[in-house]
């Protein structure tokens, strides 16, 4: 309490901008990975999750949250 700091620092406040636009990237790529790579898991193990939805229940729903 008398000599708080913070150690959860990801980089230097001079990188940190750069650092959030290639986590921003990242993810973005993802997206379009995530449905590539079911399909060739689905290849190989003739399961198939749907990309980036898992549907549970769904078949006489509505609407789905």
């Amino acid at each position: 309490m008398d000599n708080p700091a913070t150690h959860a620092n990801l980089v230097s406040p001079e990188w940190y901008i750069e650092l959030r636009y290639k986590i921003q990237e990242a993810t973005e790529n993802a997206k379009r990975l995530i449905s590539e790579i079911d399909k060739e898991y689905s290849g190989c193990f003739g399961l198939q999750y749907g990309g980036l939805i898992e549907k549970y229940q769904c078949e006489d729903a509505d609407l789905i949250m």
